[in-house]
């Protein structure tokens, strides 16, 4: 083919690509994604208490971790520790949860091993939560494996309550207690319930922690 106008037909091709909008949308979707996966994928964690395992996010820089409460609810909670994804491991704590709505709140024990704080990340606000918001959700489906990168699903909120938010994300055994964050990455959301229909799931919704959280830090149970 003739060069020129092979170049002629990529510059007319890139052109209709570019003014496509559903492309144009669809790309942007994307850079938000890749960004906020930069900023929120070091602070997930593995849950393990020795006889089950699930997964959970750092909140604070020293050390703060949501999960659910039936990741942590067996008589092993002193045997608790947390993995971060590039392996290194810590003893935690269980300091309260409310198992009405599924929800628990750890502490790693250790100290940094590189002396620097946790990697953590920033409470959005599930109150303000729309119908039809898109949302990721990350875990650790089948348990906690080093040279897998944690799965990332991408959905969008089906409702939002004062104690649920539920997604089309799909999670599975292993994710319970990780995070569900909306597209500038401020978590959302902890898995809490896996339905039958495997795009239909159910949370904790943020705000709940937010109302229940010095309850929690101060050791209550309920």
């Amino acid at each position: 083919m003739n060069r020129m106008l092979l170049l002629t037909l990529c510059l007319c091709g890139t052109l209709q690509a570019e003014q496509d909008p559903d492309l144009v949308r669809l790309t942007a979707r994307q850079a938000k994604l890749d960004k906020a996966l930069d900023k929120v994928s070091p602070a997930l964690v593995a849950v393990e208490d020795g006889n089950g395992a699930g997964s959970g996010v750092v909140v604070s820089a020293d050390g703060v971790v949501l999960t659910a409460s039936h990741v942590v609810s067996s008589r092993r909670s002193s045997r608790l520790r947390v993995i971060f994804p590039n392996g290194d491991t810590y003893r935690a704590e269980l300091l309260g949860m409310n198992r009405s709505v599924d929800a628990a709140m750890l502490k790693i024990t250790d100290r940094p091993r590189n002396g620097k704080p946790f990697p953590h990340v920033d409470l959005g606000e599930s109150s303000k939560l729309k119908r039809g918001d898109w949302c990721f959700a990350l875990g650790h489906p089948g348990g906690f494996q080093k040279n897998r990168p944690a799965p990332v699903r991408l959905g969008r909120v089906l409702s939002a309550g004062y104690r649920t938010v539920v997604s089309d994300c799909a999670i599975v055994l292993g994710d319970s207690g990780g995070p569900l964050f909306d597209l500038s990455g401020d978590l959302i959301g902890i898995h809490s319930m896996i339905t039958e229909v495997i795009v239909e799931n159910r949370h904790v919704a943020v705000d709940a922690f937010r109302r229940d959280g010095d309850r929690m830090e101060n050791r209550e149970r309920w």
